[in-house]
């Protein structure tokens, strides 16, 4: 154990002792909180039709065994909570390499991604502590990643509306996106034991996790081989329905210490200088000073969570009247980051300017891809099944994140253009020939109209949210450009279904 780790285990059973000292009675009623209920539903939200583990079970075979079992897997849960102690196949995966860009060049490690298949048993026991230490494994409103009812687009139309009011407002706004090296591989145990604790989570379920995460063992499987065991000594467990929620608390250390900081973008009284997807980070100032001072934060945080960096995957960029000026460089853990004219975030590409711009050439790109492969292997499918498949697989590329996007007339029209194109080739249609009547004869909505009704739902969505500054950000926007925004101006609409209005206003534009 290096002098790291060391200090790192000291901490964690420093905490572990003084939580244990008021946990006594949390740590019995967690235990006993387990019943027959809560793994009936358990076993209910586990995946059916998912590939089985190294123990050659399934959800299937859970699913539909006898009630009896239900019973002892309760008895089981609980003694694994009494005694800390989880079967030693409990920590067995099986990873399968799968590559991240068939574009890209396949012979690279970095172009690989590993799922893990693990005992369904251990997936329901998960459940299960989820179940019973939801509420404590909540963390900040402003992490997006790993949230029922709460995604990529939502962590988009935060940051949109960030830059939209300090641009509206006359500022510009500093960005910076940062990348943590193997983040999810490289998390210390004992810190994430430490972060546990602090978060409120009772000392059996931590004992647990830590007596689990000692014994974990994976194999690798590659063209039907096996590799030998080999063990793992940090990161979150892989292919596990608890990992993202632990992970969250574990990676929410860095929005605690930005926000007592308070340096950053604000909204009136609403922080937002700081939005996290999981691993993802970005840092939103209305001043370069400021911007800096959030990177030094950042690498203090990193530093204390044993977590590095990338900076070479990290980078600057500016939205406002300042986008044109030379900027002095800014450093991340005494590393400069480069200034540049674009940054991928969540999968869209953000644009340095005047004003919020979205680069749509990449999801074009990968539209045109996804419709070819379509194409290439449905030759002897027929045209509706074959639209179904554009549909569902095409389109939603194009359509991604469209709610929270602002998105110009001409991108729209390029966009509208991608999919009709699409259209024309089903039915044969010439280049130039409209597609209106069919679109219309379909039942299909063009782009424009379908971005339109998406952005109703989405809209919809966030009135409806328990996310608090989600639902605040959503009512200021309201309040500013309910005039100009139609669809701001529809979800409001009692006099009549909303969708159907959609619906006439596309019939209304095929008519014309």
């Amino acid at each position: 154990m290096s002098a790291e780790d060391t200090t790192s285990f000291d901490d964690y059973m420093h905490k572990r002792s003084a939580c244990l000292k008021d946990d006594v009675q949390s740590s019995y009623d967690c235990i006993n909180s387990i019943d027959v209920q809560i793994v009936e539903k358990a076993i209910t939200k586990l995946n059916r039709g998912k590939a089985c583990g190294p123990d050659d079970l399934s959800a299937e075979h859970l699913f539909y065994a006898h009630p009896l079992l239900i019973v002892h897997l309760k008895k089981l849960f609980q003694l694994i909570l009494t005694h800390g102690f989880v079967p030693d196949s409990f920590g067995v995966g099986l990873s399968v390499p799968l590559i991240k860009d068939k574009t890209g060049n396949i012979n690279s490690i970095d172009n690989y991604r590993a799922i893990t298949l693990s005992p369904v048993i251990s997936k329901l026991f998960e459940i299960v502590i989820l179940s019973i230490c939801g509420d404590v494994l909540d963390t900040d409103l402003l992490q997006f990643g790993f949230k029922n009812n709460t995604g990529c687009t939502d962590a988009i139309f935060m940051l949109k509306c960030t830059l939209e009011y300090f641009i509206n407002s006359g500022s510009s706004v500093y960005i910076a996106s940062l990348d943590i090296s193997k983040a999810f591989d490289r998390v210390n145990h004992y810190k994430l034991y430490s972060s546990l604790l602090s978060a409120g989570v009772p000392v059996v379920v931590v004992d647990v996790i830590s007596n689990w995460y000692s014994k974990m063992f994976f194999m690798v499987k590659w063209n039907n081989r096996l590799s030998v065991q080999f063990a793992v000594g940090s990161g979150v467990r892989q292919g596990s329905c608890l990992s993202p929620s632990v992970f969250n608390v574990f990676i929410n250390f860095f929005i605690v210490q930005l926000r007592h900081k308070q340096t950053g973008c604000h909204i009136s009284s609403l922080y937002v200088g700081c939005l996290l997807y999981a691993d993802d980070i970005l840092l939103l100032s209305p001043t370069v000073a400021g911007l800096q001072e959030m990177l030094d934060v950042c690498s203090d945080s990193a530093r204390s969570l044993s977590l590095s960096f990338n900076v070479n995957k990290s980078h600057c960029i500016v939205i406002g009247k300042m986008h044109s000026y030379v900027i002095q460089p800014m450093y991340l853990d005494s590393q400069c980051i480069e200034w540049t004219n674009s940054i991928k975030y969540l999968g869209v590409y953000l644009q340095s300017g005047k004003t919020v711009k979205f680069d749509i050439n990449p999801c074009k790109r990968a539209f045109y891809i996804a419709c070819n492969s379509i194409f290439m292997h449905g030759a002897d499918i027929n045209e509706l099944a074959l639209l179904s498949l554009q549909e569902s697989y095409s389109l939603s590329i194009l359509m991604y994140a469209a709610p929270a996007l602002a998105f110009t007339s001409k991108q729209i029209q390029e966009l509208n253009a991608c999919w009709n194109s699409v259209i024309r080739r089903l039915f044969g249609y010439n280049k130039h020939e409209s597609v209106k009547a069919v679109l219309l004869g379909l039942g299909r909505l063009n782009v424009r109209h379908l971005i339109m009704q998406r952005k109703l739902k989405f809209y919809k969505s966030l009135y409806l949210s328990n996310n608090s500054l989600l639902y605040n950000i959503f009512c200021m926007r309201l309040m500013l450009y309910s005039d100009s925004d139609t669809m701001l101006q529809t979800v409001f609409d009692k006099t009549g279904d909303a969708m159907q209005v959609i619906r006439s206003m596309f019939c209304a534009y095929c008519d014309s």
